[in-house]
């Protein structure tokens, strides 16, 4: 595992999207944020340092997610540019490496540190998009939020609304905190309003975890679009500092 003398950045520098489990909606939550944030004049980018589930786009390997973000936001840089560590196999990173033949540890760490140092010299700050789930595997003994816990940005937790969320979403809050990493705030996503338990799940968090809450609706028919309330709300939550 690797053993980073002090956190190199801080919560002005970005925050991590992270979601309580896979599909979960994080690549549509973290492509509205940067759309958004960036429709408010703060220049917010978008890194991806670990995807696996490459795809080929004419001859070229690239991350869905970075691309869904990049297209959907309105960003400039290529795909490739917002990625750290890129794998085929769509599954967890450590198996990912491993069909490959190779494997995530410190230097590959590194990499993806470099790669977003070269960003926050165009933005500030920057959405850094996990893998799956806040525990999934990078390596032997090392998840995701072991990153996310070394680099020193707060982090935000996406999770579904419905029946089972409260588990999964107190088990992640849970091993997140149990790592120093602050999560101001939780964003209940594909919510519906009409759903007792989607209103009930909402106002338990509001009541028992500590954390700021943001409902997002489902939106099956085109892109998540968030308020400029909610923005608003969301960049005071996490202390960007914006006026109305």
């Amino acid at each position: 595992m690797s053993r980073l003398s002090s956190p190199p950045f801080s919560g002005a520098d970005g925050f991590w999207v992270l979601g309580t489990g896979t599909d979960v909606g994080k690549t549509a939550v973290s492509s509205a944020l940067v759309r958004g944030l960036r429709e408010l004049d703060l220049p917010c980018g978008y890194f991806k340092p670990v995807a696996t589930g490459a795809v080929d786009r004419m001859g070229t390997l690239v991350g869905e997610d970075p691309e869904t973000v990049v297209s959907a936001a309105g960003l400039e840089d290529a795909p490739s540019d917002l990625t750290g560590l890129l794998f085929k196999l769509p599954a967890s990173p450590h198996l990912a490496a491993a069909q490959e033949g190779r494997s995530i540890g410190e230097a590959e760490e590194r990499l993806a540190l470099e790669k977003l140092w070269v960003l926050l010299g165009r933005y500030r700050p920057v959405l850094l998009e996990g893998a799956g789930g806040v525990a999934v595997p990078l390596g032997d003994g090392t998840f995701i939020s072991h990153w996310v816990a070394r680099w020193g940005m707060p982090a935000v937790l996406v999770s579904p609304s419905g029946l089972g969320a409260l588990s999964h979403l107190w088990t992640a809050l849970f091993f997140l905190r149990s790592l120093g990493v602050p999560v101001p705030l939780v964003i209940l996503n594909r919510f519906d309003q009409s759903s007792l338990i989607h209103r009930d799940n909402r106002d338990w968090v509001r009541r028992n975890c500590g954390v700021e809450v943001m409902t997002v609706p489902d939106c099956p028919d085109g892109p998540v679009l968030l308020g400029r309330e909610q923005l608003l709300t969301f960049a005071e939550v996490m202390g960007f500092g914006l006026s109305c």
